[in-house]
């Protein structure tokens, strides 16, 4: 479904997938990627994000062994490249017309979800309280322990507003400011203890 958040009108996504979607997710690209329900889940239908209408028909995720990807959560680049993350702890991507490209493990077991920034990083959850990042090079990992749940993973903006100063820079204002008192007290050390 896709809520407009100024009137609460709610409009309903038919994928016309065989089994109803497991995740719908936005891609980088404008277009609503939704993943089939199931085990394994490997099929992808590409939708509109405007129209809701469906652009094409259901995609068959497979590998380069030709076996259905059993994806958990699915994102795409501005150019339409897509990424999986499935439950045995792989990334696959796919090109846009759902051909497999190449695979890289993560480290991770059970995934729950992916998401991608828009300079390219990815970051993967999964069932057991860890999340790792990674970006579309697959150049390198990093494996984070958050807990011991479910661990769902996303990006924030920060909201435009005044510049926070770099710890450094904040660093050097507070010692400046300590050193223009200590240099009025030790000049006027009775009127500095006064004030």
């Amino acid at each position: 479904m896709r809520m407009d958040v100024r009137t609460f009108n709610i409009d309903q996504l038919s994928t016309g997938m065989h089994q109803w979607p497991s995740e719908t997710s936005a891609g980088h690209d404008g277009i609503l990627y939704s993943l089939t329900s199931g085990s394994p889940r490997y099929g992808i239908q590409r939708s509109d994000a405007s129209s809701l209408e469906n652009i094409g028909g259901q995609m068959e995720l497979r590998d380069d062994r030709d076996l259905r990807v059993d994806g958990r959560g699915v994102t795409a680049t501005t150019s339409g490249d897509i990424f999986v993350a499935d439950w045995s702890g792989q990334i696959h991507e796919f090109s846009p017309d759902g051909t497999f490209r190449r695979r890289f493990s993560t480290g991770l077991n059970d995934q729950l979800d992916i998401n991608l920034r828009s300079d390219g990083l990815l970051a993967v959850g999964d069932r057991f309280g860890r999340f790792a990042i990674t970006d579309t090079s697959f150049s390198t990992v990093a494996n984070i322990n958050v807990g011991s749940s479910q661990t769902y993973v996303g990006f924030v903006t920060p909201p435009p507003g005044p510049a926070v100063p770099e710890p450094s820079t904040y660093a050097m204002a507070v010692m400046g400011a300590l050193g223009l008192g200590l240099f009025a007290w030790r000049r006027h050390p009775r009127r500095a203890a006064t004030d």
